[in-house]
């Protein structure tokens, strides 16, 4: 055997590995060489199971590459803001919606009752009256009705407390504002003011004295009764604490 033959040179290969090699080196090439040849034992044996973990391995990738889907929302219409045209349907709405009161119910309103002009009805004087409507925010401006005249109402009216603003215009007719109140002796009551115009149209209460004053000044009078009768009892309880040498604190 000489130094071209293939023997030859793995022999002196082997001895140099033994000879000059490290501890453990030759184990862990062993090792490794032991390592391969089961895994490929392992791929032999089982190709089916490496194909089928393939698979799971690519659709995994797949999910996490493929960009998730966007969560869309319907979004609502808008409401349309209703216009005051839009609500005033069929041309121009009347203001005035409170029901009127029957020819009759006022006939018998005002049975009790004379027309007088504004500036012959004095202060506390009870009255009821015709007047123009007014618009709302705008008390100068009138209501028209669907022919075009002024729209009248009838009030019960109150008790007049001030007519000081009211002037006589040139054609001789009362313009201004008179303040009514719900009782003749303006206290715990309502009052309101009402327009004085060519539409406006005053009725006095006949006589002086009416029941509704008469009722009140004669209620006056039970509570002035009761006030003199209380004053009278703390006098006497005060008389006897006197004779009985009680100071009061």
């Amino acid at each position: 055997m000489g130094f071209t033959s293939i023997w030859h040179w793995i022999i002196v290969l082997a001895v140099v590995l033994i000879l000059f090699a490290r501890p453990g080196k030759i184990s862990g090439i062993m090792g490794d060489f032991g390592k391969g040849l089961r895994s490929f034992k392992e791929g032999v044996k089982n190709p089916e199971e490496d194909a089928v973990s393939a698979e799971a391995i690519e659709e995994t990738a797949a999910k996490k590459v493929a960009p998730a889907k966007k969560k869309t929302t319907a979004k609502k219409p808008a409401k349309k803001k209703s216009t005051k045209n839009e609500e005033k349907k069929g041309g121009n709405k009347k203001e005035y919606t409170r029901k009127p009161l029957e020819q009759s119910e006022i006939n018998d309103l005002l049975k009790d009752y004379n027309e007088e002009s504004i500036t012959n009805i004095n202060e506390r004087d009870h009255l009821r009256y015709y007047s123009a409507v007014r618009k709302k925010g705008n008390p100068k401006e009138i209501q028209m009705d669907e022919e075009g005249n002024p729209l009248i109402t009838f009030k019960k009216g109150g008790f007049l407390m001030s007519k000081q603003s009211v002037s006589i215009n040139d054609e001789g007719i009362p313009t201004g504002w008179v303040r009514l109140y719900s009782n003749p002796f303006y206290t715990n009551g309502t009052t309101w003011t009402c327009c004085v115009d060519e539409y406006t149209r005053f009725f006095k209460k006949k006589g002086e004295n009416n029941d509704e004053v008469t009722e009140l000044k004669r209620e006056i009078e039970m509570l002035k009764g009761k006030i003199e009768r209380r004053d009278a009892k703390i006098r006497e309880l005060k008389r006897l604490l006197t004779v009985n040498n009680v100071n009061l604190v």
